[in-house]
């Protein structure tokens, strides 16, 4: 325990800096958006789109890449870890501890900004928002995911290059693929059932299977990334 202790404080000492600037980009971002929603805050569904649209910026930026798996690979820790009493589990675990942590604390400004809207336009989006976020959180995690476990193959800086070249492109097509997909369902034969899914995502029931499935994700990326570290290791 105290050995995984130490392995999550490296990680979060060597990602907050980047995180904090993403934090703090945020926090302008929610600043702008409570002063619009002053102005439009007859409008329900203007600000609803609004806290959609902080869910995914605050989401993105949480779940994403942090960068920790280049600078450990341009470094020479990653290799150097392989030599020590650490578990592909261990390393595997630390990251999506560090991922988690960040998700949390960005989801905690993100609530406590929609609270404070709800308070001063007598609406109420958290279960929207937050569900939402969570979603959000969801598809970067997916994307970290092939992106980490494309990039962890490298050994060395030079190769890392090449390797994150080739990750990036991986996850820009898959994300195209997303966006292509999503894009069909805004079409008139669909356009209903969009409807019926914003006012879904405001339920509890949902939300609930949102959490799941973001569960699931959490476990999916622990996995790939502990394989990918087995890998390494044999």
């Amino acid at each position: 325990m105290e050995l995984y202790r130490s392995l999550v404080y490296r990680e979060l000492k060597l990602t907050w800096k980047r995180m904090m600037v993403l934090l703090i980009l945020s926090s302008i971002l929610c600043g702008i958006i409570l002063s619009i929603i002053g102005f439009v805050m007859q409008d329900e569904e203007f600000v609803e789109a609004l806290s959609g649209i902080l869910a995914l910026v605050t989401a993105v930026a949480s779940g994403g890449n942090n960068g920790i798996h280049k600078a450990d690979i341009n470094a020479g820790w990653k290799r150097y870890s392989y030599v020590l009493p650490v578990t592909s589990s261990q390393k595997a675990l630390t990251d999506l501890t560090v991922k988690l942590i960040y998700i949390a604390l960005f989801g905690m400004i993100l609530v406590g900004t929609v609270l404070f809207t709800d308070y001063i336009s007598g609406y109420n989006h958290v279960i929207y928002t937050v569900s939402n976020y969570l979603l959000f959180s969801g598809i970067a995690l997916i994307l970290d995911t092939v992106y980490s476990g494309i990039l962890l193959l490298a050994s060395d800086r030079n190769s890392s290059r090449i390797i994150g070249i080739i990750a990036s492109l991986t996850v820009i097509f898959l994300f195209s693929e997303f966006n292509t997909q999503l894009a069909g369902l805004s079409n008139k034969k669909y356009k209903y059932s969009l409807e019926e899914l914003t006012h879904m995502m405001e339920t509890g029931k949902v939300m609930m299977i949102i959490i799941m499935i973001f569960a699931f994700l959490c476990l999916l990326y622990y996995f790939v990334i502990r394989r990918v570290y087995e890998r390494r290791e044999a």
